[in-house]
C-alpha cells in the first residue's frame, strides 16, 4: 500500500519541488497552498502523514485508524 501524504505549503516553488520529490519516491501526495485548504483537505481525506508548512499552519499527524 502506498503511503498518502498531504503537504501543505503556502510558496508555490515549494509545494511544486516537494509534491514532485515525493511522488517520485512513489508516494502518493495532495498538496495545499495554506492552512484553511490543508484543514479540508485533511478533514475530507485519509492521510498517513500530513506535513505543515514551516510555520505550522496544520499539525503534523499519523493516522491512527484501520
Amino acid at each position: 500500500m502506498t503511503a498518502k501524504i498531504l503537504f501543505v505549503e503556502d510558496e508555490g516553488a515549494i509545494r511544486d519541488a516537494v509534491g514532485y520529490a515525493l511522488r517520485q519516491d512513489g508516494f502518493e501526495v495532495d498538496t495545499a497552498a495554506d492552512g484553511e485548504n490543508g484543514l479540508a483537505l485533511a478533514r475530507g481525506g485519509r492521510y498517513d502523514v500530513v506535513l505543515p508548512d514551516r510555520r505550522g499552519s496544520i499539525t503534523s499527524s499519523s493516522r491512527s485508524e484501520e
